[in-house]
């Protein structure tokens, strides 16, 4: 898209999340799909956010996992759109060609947000397909985050955190090097980190970490960086869908640093279900049909916590969740070459962190790769009012273990520009 285009399309996506906002204000519960009316078909599905490409400081490359690896598993996929130069790096990223991504938005296996402000994509034509389908911008995000907070409590969160950041980080373009990121980004998407947690009324964790730091700025963006994909992100990245991580960069944190987070995430229903990872985009269209009746059961059971779950409902829906996975599994092992890996379901957020019957003797997520020190009965306290106004407050997290595999596929040493 030219200059001109841009400008447009960043004034209807300013006016269009004005309304939006306008409307959610009304409203006594709030939902981040609110705020992305165009996929509000995506209620009736299961869906889930694309793995993430950059975990940590503790492993900065690109880790490009293909889109479609989780697709079978997923049903649609939330794909956010990264300005990449050309065609050369959206391929190696998103393990697809503009006419494939296309495709898949076309047939609802993809539904596409912005990940960056708009004048980012300015110039680059080669993603003119997907952008003239007027895919949300970050301007939903910022909506949905007034609509929780107000514009001034927001605004104090960013002014606060924005002295954190620089005051602890004296260097911050070392850290951005680090990063492979330009200083002013760093500071940004740093900045972006604290503020979400904070919408989201986990204020308290934020204080913990920051008071807990001693100053040692990369420990502390780490550990921020791991709750905001934990807590956060379920919301503002898988837009309240099944939320993926890998879990070789959850278990990537040396023993310090896993020693000082205050709290775990949430609660792991099941530790290990046994997938086959589809080796190429047509084996993982071709073994789509055959997860149907499992992701069924994985989205029954993502609808329960939509309402407090008695301990009888929980214990149904695991149990036939894990009955439709595995009777899948053989099915699939036809395929050719086909590969293992395994994931673990777990759930958090509000009522994943109470001390809710349903949940006694649940394995902690984080405990069980590997952190220590973790109090679960405080995350109920650290809860705010925000909390009380999601209309979803607690989510399904899914960590994949690749094992082998993931090695299998093409990395970066830098960030491509």
């Amino acid at each position: 898209m030219e200059t001109d285009q841009i400008a447009e399309y960043k004034e209807r996506e300013r006016q269009r999340a004005s309304d939006l906002l306008a409307r959610a204000e009304k409203s006594p519960k709030i939902a981040i799909l609110d705020f992305y009316p165009e996929y509000n078909w995506l209620n009736d599905t299961l869906y889930s956010a694309d793995l993430p490409t950059r975990f940590s400081a503790i492993d900065p490359r690109l880790r490009t996992i293909p889109v479609w690896v989780t697709l079978p598993f997923s049903g649609v996929i939330v794909v956010g759109l990264e300005p990449w130069a050309d065609r050369d790096i959206f391929r190696e990223c998103y393990g697809l060609e503009v006419e494939q991504f296309v495709d898949l938005i076309d047939k609802k296996k993809l539904a596409v947000r912005l990940n960056n402000p708009l004048e980012f994509y300015d110039g680059l034509h080669y993603l003119d397909p997907i952008l003239e389908k007027n895919p949300p911008s970050l301007a939903r995000n910022e909506a949905f985050s007034i609509a929780l907070l107000g514009q001034q409590r927001l605004d104090r969160i960013r002014d606060e955190t924005d002295k954190i950041v620089r005051g602890m980080a004296a260097k911050p373009l070392h850290f951005a090097a680090k990063w492979r990121m330009p200083e002013k980004t760093f500071v940004k998407a740093s900045i972006t980190l604290f503020e979400r947690l904070h919408t989201l009324g986990y204020s308290n964790y934020v204080d913990s970490l920051v008071s807990e730091s001693r100053g040692d700025f990369e420990s502390l963006i780490s550990q921020v960086r791991l709750y905001y994909l934990s807590l956060a992100a379920p919301i503002f990245r898988s837009l309240e869908g099944i939320h993926a991580l890998p879990r070789d960069s959850l278990a990537a944190y040396p023993a310090p640093i896993k020693e000082r987070f205050p709290v775990d995430v949430g609660r792991f229903l099941v530790k290990k279900l046994q997938l086959v990872r589809p080796r190429t985009f047509e084996q993982a269209l071709e073994i789509y049909p055959d997860y149907e009746k499992a992701r069924r059961s994985l989205f029954r059971l993502d609808k329960l916590l939509g309402q407090i779950p008695s301990v009888s409902d929980l214990e149904d829906r695991t149990s036939e969740l894990e009955r439709s996975w595995n009777e899948v599994l053989g099915t699939v092992r036809r395929a050719e070459q086909a590969a293992a890996i395994t994931k673990g379901i777990g759930v958090v957020g509000s009522i994943a962190s109470s001390a809710l019957s349903p949940w006694v003797g649940l394995p902690g997520i984080l405990a069980s790769l590997g952190f220590r020190g973790l109090a679960v009965d405080r995350v109920a306290k650290a809860v705010g009012h925000a909390v009380a106004k999601l209309g979803k407050p607690s989510h399904i997290v899914e960590v994949y273990d690749f094992g082998e595999e993931v090695t299998k596929w093409k990395e970066r040493t830098s960030w491509p520009r």
